[in-house]
């Protein structure tokens, strides 16, 4: 649980300082503290690239948390070197994904008529 805005308390009980630039990997912390630090800046990030796409970048974000949320659950907190740039990472390529996709079903679309 959460002691204080800047420290989170691992599995262990120790009390580790938490910011948005220095995550400690390698315990297990609370996902609704990740959420807290990261949703903000990445919806931005999702919104810039998906500027003129269909998908909505809360639903990018969305799937990058469910992402983190298995990737922690099938390897562990140790996979995980640096939250802040596997998190971005993830957004990027699902946006891309997606910028893909559209990309695609637009071109079928007119193949069609």
């Amino acid at each position: 649980m959460l002691t204080r805005d800047s420290d989170l308390q691992t599995g262990s009980g120790d009390k580790v300082p938490l910011d948005s630039t220095n995550l400690v990997v390698g315990e297990s912390f609370s996902f609704p503290r990740l959420l807290d630090l990261y949703e903000g800046p990445l919806l931005r990030y999702a919104s810039r690239i998906l500027v003129y796409a269909k998908c909505q970048p809360e639903d990018v974000v969305q799937d990058v948390f469910m992402k983190l949320h298995q990737s922690v659950k099938t390897d562990g907190w140790g996979s995980i070197v640096d939250i802040k740039n596997w998190l971005f990472r993830v957004t990027h390529n699902l946006c891309m994904d997606i910028l893909r996709r559209e990309k695609t079903e637009k071109k079928y679309i007119n193949e069609q008529l």
